[in-house]
């Protein structure tokens, strides 16, 4: 209730009230409703504007589709910089591939926590892309740097997108700095886990109480993934 008395348009409330209704009582109409296809990844571009400045840090960069969707909505000049985080070593190498012609992008092989350290990685059978880190995996996991954004990013960034499998809140926590002083724009997914649904929204308005919320949906009418909100 709480989240819904802030997201910010129609939309964006047709959109949660479809995923509850998804999830309580299998409603495929309401979701399907709802689903995106005018816009590529997160752009948006009724919600997203940007400038030459910008500064963005796209967490589970994965082989930079991201980012080469970012220059297709809005040009090779809409960026200053851009920092890719990636856990798993291989697709970092490929990513590097694939963006090679693509000036002042940084590829970072590191996973973005609330606190620094190392971790394991822990590989999914269905994808590369959903590799996640953990504690407590074999000991032949590779071994994994761990960081926090407001030690590893030292200066200011305007946009911030994240899709890491269950990540997003310790990431967000350990970008607290940059999100109270900066004000970036947040682009986060809210689906992997149940509570990531409002507790990833009370997280951002605790840091700073000026965001507003929106909600969109890209996935499939049988069962919620692919939600991402937006605070801006």
């Amino acid at each position: 209730e709480w989240l819904y008395g802030e997201l910010g348009d129609y939309r964006s409330k047709r959109t949660l009230y479809a995923v509850l209704s998804n999830k309580l009582r299998y409603d495929f109409a309401s979701l399907r409703a709802v689903t995106e296809n005018l816009f590529d990844e997160y752009f948006d571009l009724d919600l997203i504007s940007v400038s030459e400045e910008e500064v963005v840090v796209d967490l589970g960069a994965y082989l930079g589709e991201t980012v080469l969707s970012y220059l297709a909505n809005f040009g090779k000049n809409s960026y200053k910089h851009i920092y890719c985080y990636e856990i798993t070593p291989e697709s970092a190498a490929k990513m590097r591939r694939h963006l090679a012609g693509v000036r002042e992008v940084e590829i970072r092989v590191k996973g973005a926590a609330d606190v620094s350290g190392r971790m394991r990685l822990s590989p999914s059978s269905a994808s590369a892309s959903a590799n996640t880190l953990d504690t407590s995996p074999s000991p032949d996991s590779p071994d994994v740097e761990v960081v926090t954004l407001d030690e590893d990013v030292s200066s200011p960034f305007t946009m911030l997108i994240a899709d890491i499998e269950g990540g997003e809140y310790a990431a967000l926590k350990g970008a607290a700095l940059h999100i109270a002083e900066e004000h970036p724009k947040l682009l986060v997914s809210v689906y992997h886990g149940n509570d990531d649904l409002w507790r990833i929204p009370r997280l951002i308005r605790a840091l700073s109480p000026n965001y507003k919320f929106y909600l969109r949906y890209k996935g499939t009418p049988y069962y919620p993934t692919e939600l991402t909100l937006f605070a801006l």
